[in-house]
Formats: C-alpha cells, sequence, structure tokens
C-alpha cells in the first residue's frame, strides 16, 4: 500500500511538474508558425496563454485571428474566442513538441468569392519545413482538429449569394499532408440540419485546392447528395458517380430561403432520386452520363449537359422513360379551381419557370398515362428558348391511331398556348370517355385542328380559344340517340339507354372563336338516313346549340324521304333533345300559302308573269268593276 500511494504521489508530481515545465509561450508560437507555413496567411494569438492537463496535456489561448485574403474584406478569414493545443505527452517527457490536436472555440469562418471566381479560401499549403528551421517542425502533425458552437459565412460577389451556417460542430483529422483528410460537420442553415463528411488524399491537395480523391456525403433535412470520385475547387472541377435524393421538398426550400410549389404525382411529389456520372469543370458544364431518374414511379434514363454560362443556364438532355410515364391530370379536369360542377379550372397557370432556362431536350417512353387518358409509344422534342417552350410531337400513339404536330407555351405578357396537331384512325370512344367522360360516340377520327388562346387559367383558355380545323369520322354509332326512329314516329322518346344511331360517315369543317366552336356543314350518311348540321359548341361555356335536319329515306339509294328539325341544346353532360315542329309544319303552311296564291291569282287574272302583284291585279278588278257598274248606272256613259 505504500509503495502504491507512493507511486501515485510521485507520478502526481510528474504531471503536475510537466505542467510547469511545458514551454507555453512556445508551443503558442510554434502552432502559429505552422498554420502560418501551412496556409501563407498571418496567424496571430492574443491574450494569456496558459497549461492544462485535462483531458491531456494542452495549452490553451486567448482569441485568435488567421488573416483575409489581400483582395477579400476587411475582417478576418478565421477568428475564434479561444485555441486549444494538445500536445503528445510522451513526445514532450522526451524534450520534442508535437502537437497533436487544435480546438477551436466559437469560430467564426468567413469564405469569400470574387468577381473574378477568386476564392480566400484557396491556399496555397507550403511544405513543412518552408519558412521554419528543422527544429521548429520536428514531430508536428495535426491528428484533430474540432470547432464547437462555430459559424461560417459564405459570400459570393459574382451571384450576390450568401449563407449563414451556425452552430457548428466540426472535426478534421489532417495527420500528414500526404495522408487523406477526413472532416466530419453538423450546423444549421436557415433552420435546417446540414451534415457534411468529407474525405480526399492527399489532403495537400484538398487544402491547395488541387484535384484530390474522396468521398463527399451532404445531408439537408431528408435530402442527400453523395459523390466518389475525383475533385477540386481552386478552380472548381468534379468527376465521379453521384447519387442524389430530393425528395424533402420543405428541406430543400427552407434552405434557399424560398417556397417551391407543391409537386405533382409523376414529377417528384414522393420520389426525386439521380444516380450517374457526374463530370464538373471549371467553366461550371455539368455533364450527366447514364443516369437513372426516379420520380415517384417514373424512372428515366438521361443523358445531360447543363452550361451556366450566359444570360440564362442552357440544357440539351435526352430523356428516356424505361416504364411506361405517369404524367398528373390535367389541371382542367372537372370544377377544380372553384368553377363551379362541371366548369372548367379557374386555378391560375404560372408559365413563368419557362424564363429560367433554355433547353433541348428530346424524349421518348413506351406508354403514358396523363390523368386519365392512356396514350401509346412516345416519340419528341422540347426546345425552349426566351421563356417560349415548342413542344413537337413526331410520334404519338393514342387510342389505336397517331397524334403528331406541335404545341407552344409562350411566358410572355399573361402567357399563351398554341397547338397544331394532326389526328390519324383515332378511336373517339375511349379518348372522349378518358378526356371527358363521354362515352356516346363510337368512330374512327381523321383530322386537323390548329388552335391559339391565352394562358391565364384554364377556364381563360378555354374561353378565349381561336382556331379552325376539319374533322372526318368513318364507321360507328352515336349512342343515346335514334335519329331514324324519332324522324319515322315524331317521337323525341328515342333517346336514352339502349338508343344508337349507326352511319356510315361524319365530316365537317369548323371554326372558333372566343371558346365557341360553329360548324354549319355537318355531314352524316347512313342507310337509309342522311343528315346536315349547323350551329356551335361552346367549348368554354360547355354547351351545345345545334341543328340537325335528318331526312329518313324511303330507299337506301337516297331517294325519297322525310325530313324533320332536331334542335340539341344545355349543357354537355345533360343536352336536350327537341323536334323542331314549328320548323317540320313552314314547308306544309309555306306550299297552302302557295296554292291559294295561285288560285287567287287566276281568279283575279292577275300577270303574275310580267311581275304583276296580287294587291295591284285586286286593285285592277275592284276598278273594272266599279268602270263596269257605274256604266251600268248612268246608261253606259
Amino acid at each position: 500500500m505504500v509503495r502504491i500511494l507512493s507511486g501515485l504521489v510521485m507520478l502526481a508530481l510528474l504531471v503536475v511538474g510537466a505542467v510547469f515545465l511545458i514551454p507555453t509561450d512556445e508551443v503558442a508560437r510554434m502552432a502559429a508558425r505552422q498554420v502560418e507555413a501551412a496556409t501563407g496567411r498571418a496567424f496571430s494569438v492574443q491574450g494569456p496563454v496558459k497549461a492544462s492537463i485535462w483531458p491531456g496535456l494542452a495549452v490553451e489561448t486567448g482569441p485568435v485571428r488567421l488573416a483575409n485574403a489581400d483582395w477579400a474584406s476587411d475582417a478576418p478569414m478565421v477568428e475564434a474566442a479561444g485555441l486549444r493545443i494538445s500536445l503528445d505527452t510522451m513526445a514532450l517527457i522526451g524534450g520534442d513538441i508535437r502537437i497533436d490536436g487544435l480546438d477551436l472555440i466559437a469560430p467564426r469562418l468567413r469564405l469569400e468569392r470574387h468577381r473574378d471566381g477568386r476564392a480566400n479560401w484557396d491556399l496555397a499549403l507550403a511544405s513543412s519545413d518552408t519558412g521554419s528551421t528543422p527544429g521548429e517542425t520536428r514531430g508536428f502533425s495535426l491528428s484533430e482538429a474540432r470547432m464547437s458552437e462555430g459559424q461560417v459565412i459564405f459570400a459570393d460577389a459574382a451571384t450576390g449569394a450568401r449563407y449563414d451556417l451556425s452552430g457548428i460542430d466540426a472535426v478534421l483529422r489532417l495527420p500528414d499532408p500526404a495522408a487523406p483528410a477526413h472532416l466530419d460537420l453538423s450546423g444549421t442553415l436557415n433552420g435546417q440540419t446540414v451534415r457534411m463528411a468529407l474525405s480526399a488524399s492527399p489532403a495537400a491537395a484538398l487544402l491547395s485546392g488541387a484535384e484530390a480523391s474522396g468521398k463527399i456525403e451532404l445531408a439537408i433535412g431528408g435530402a442527400a447528395l453523395d459523390f466518389e470520385g475525383s475533385f477540386g475547387h481552386a478552380p472548381l472541377l468534379a468527376d465521379g458517380a453521384l447519387h442524389v435524393d430530393a425528395a424533402d421538398h420543405g428541406a430543400l426550400a427552407a434552405l434557399m430561403g424560398t417556397s417551391l410549389p407543391d409537386l405533382p404525382q409523376g414529377l417528384g411529389a414522393r420520389t426525386i432520386r439521380l444516380d450517374g456520372r457526374a463530370v464538373l469543370s471549371p467553366d461550371l458544364r455539368l455533364v450527366l452520363r447514364d443516369a437513372i431518374a426516379q420520380l415517384d414511379d417514373n424512372r428515366l434514363r438521361l443523358s445531360a449537359d447543363l452550361r451556366t454560362s450566359g444570360q440564362r443556364p442552357s440544357v440539351t438532355a435526352t430523356i428516356a422513360a424505361e416504364t411506361p410515364l405517369v404524367l398528373p391530370a390535367s389541371a382542367g379536369g372537372g370544377a377544380a379551381g372553384g368553377a363551379g360542377s362541371g366548369g372548367w379550372s379557374t386555378a391560375p397557370i404560372d408559365l413563368s419557370a419557362l424564363g429560367a432556362v433554355d433547353a433541348d431536350v428530346t424524349f421518348a417512353a413506351p406508354s403514358v398515362q396523363a390523368g386519365g387518358m392512356r396514350l401509346g409509344a412516345l416519340r419528341g422534342r422540347l426546345a425552349l428558348a426566351d421563356g417560349r417552350a415548342t413542344v413537337t410531337l413526331s410520334e404519338m400513339q393514342a387510342y389505336e391511331g397517331r397524334i403528331s404536330g406541335t404545341m407552344v407555351a409562350n411566358a410572355s405578357g399573361r402567357g399563351s398556348v398554341r397547338a397544331d396537331l394532326l389526328v390519324e384512325n383515332v378511336a373517339l370512344q375511349p379518348m372522349l370517355h378518358d378526356l371527358a367522360g363521354y362515352d356516346r360516340l363510337t368512330a374512327s377520327a381523321n383530322g386537323r385542328i390548329s388552335v391559339l388562346s391565352s394562358a391565364a387559367s384554364m377556364s381563360e383558355m378555354m374561353n378565349r380559344l381561336q382556331g379552325e380545323g376539319q374533322l372526318s369520322l368513318g364507321k360507328g354509332e352515336l349512342r343515346g340517340l335514334d335519329l331514324l326512329g324519332m324522324l319515322r314516329r315524331l317521337d323525341v322518346s328515342y333517346v336514352g339507354e339502349g338508343q344508337k344511331t349507326i352511319f356510315d360517315s361524319i365530316s365537317t369543317s369548323f371554326s372558333i372563336a372566343e371558346g365557341v366552336l360553329r360548324a354549319d356543314d355537318l355531314k352524316l350518311a347512313a342507310p337509309y338516313l342522311q343528315v346536315a348540321g349547323t350551329g356551335t359548341v361552346g367549348i368554354g361555356s360547355r354547351t351545345l346549340d345545334y341543328r340537325l335536319l335528318p331526312v329518313a329515306l324511303q330507299k337506301e339509294d337516297g331517294t325519297g324521304g322525310l325530313g324533320v328539325p332536331l334542335k340539341i341544346t344545355g349543357p354537355w353532360a345533360r343536352p336536350r333533345f327537341q323536334l323542331d315542329m314549328e320548323a317540320l309544319a313552314k314547308p306544309k303552311l309555306d306550299a297552302e300559302r302557295a296554292r291559294a296564291e295561285k288560285k287567287l291569282a287566276e281568279k283575279l287574272g292577275a300577270d303574275t308573269e310580267n311581275g304583276e302583284t296580287l294587291e295591284d291585279a285586286a286593285k285592277r278588278k275592284l276598278e273594272t268593276e266599279l268602270r263596269r257598274g257605274l256604266g251600268k248606272l248612268f246608261g253606259g256613259n
């Protein structure tokens, strides 16, 4: 017991003696010289310097400062409330000073980028003996450097961007300039937790900004970015495997200090992931090769080239869907946006994002589901420049047929849209059912359409629609209406479930003005039936005001027959059918009137061939009778 107690006392005396023997001022000066040699910047230590033994032998200083670049702001690049310099105890007992670690207390780092691209953190790492004697640098190493409750302020003079990362806890391991460096960091930026882990080799390249190889893992809230390959920051460059998970929209929006619109289903509402090879060149050109993007259930293979030089960023890309492409429903469906039952949506359509970037994108998909619409193979191109997007459909298989043409959206002013489309052999019944819930017309359609409108909202778009087109249908049937039965029995009850009109063809041309389609040359041909039509279709109001003149033929060759006009009015969803009996009676009344006038003309002896009217003939007849009567009264004089 005595020996144990004696040993403990001797050990305590040795430790206390070691504390008194630590050359604190020399250690502080040595650390300052090493930092200056490594960074090329002046490093100053203020206040008293003292030794401590817990949790290990160390020297603690007052406030410290690392000078900024000569072109940057006057404030120091790094300043801290204090510095703790950890020492190797065994080396110190042997008479050597070996620095194991540095702890910055409440540090503040100012990172600045000049307009010409220079960065104040571009530090040329000096060799271990530059500017110092061998004795001064003998045995120097930095096993670990720490900071707690730190702050990093980043300001970019070229873009005006400024970020403030606070509450930083970080650990830097830099045992040797030729060995790998490791950095673990966490902090808060705009209310979001930010975590970063970095490893790079060699450490000298990382500090000087030259190209190093390693891995970067960055997490912001629930979003993450991982990169593994080679990278450098003077100049900025990278080449390696990239993984991005950006599904946490709220964290990203808060990080950027802005609000992001809710992404629709199919375009990243639940999942946004990207995996591929990324190459970043010093001119800030980013190239993605053989990348796979996952947007909700959509899996896309893409290659892209993003250039940031110029007035706006520009993108050239090729995108191919590996799975059936699912796109969000149209903003105009149903009564969304408060338009009322059966109305178009009044929700604003914002096209301003079209002016954020220029693009040239080719795309393809094995099939597409857009809302309720189901389309087949798709191939096309998107050209975006100066806020004007042009989509060219080289092929879009749709409902057993094909649709091709161009669609244009322009963000200038209140926004506008234009479409010039060619329709070939498209089955109408499934298309109209998916598009508008209408399934009464069965036929294959061919035609063309050219329309133009504003794009402030779907409601305004449909109510201000302008354009023209042609449409022809092959053999088919119109369900819910038996025109032939209606004609033969003059009964409008031939409407509803189980009724139908079978036809051989339908054709018409049409014009559209202020959301109203007018078609005055509709022709329907069917066995024992011919129909001509004229009237309007309210696209904006979703109403019908159309007049058909069906003629029930006595023979299939088109001879003979009876025609009864039919009015179709009311909303699309519940149209009203009404026989125009007044129009039906008018020809008979006109015929009876004509026969009566002919009989009267014969009685009056009217010379209708020379233009004498019945009124003139009646006056002449009256004058003749009066003259005859007066002659008899006055004896013939």
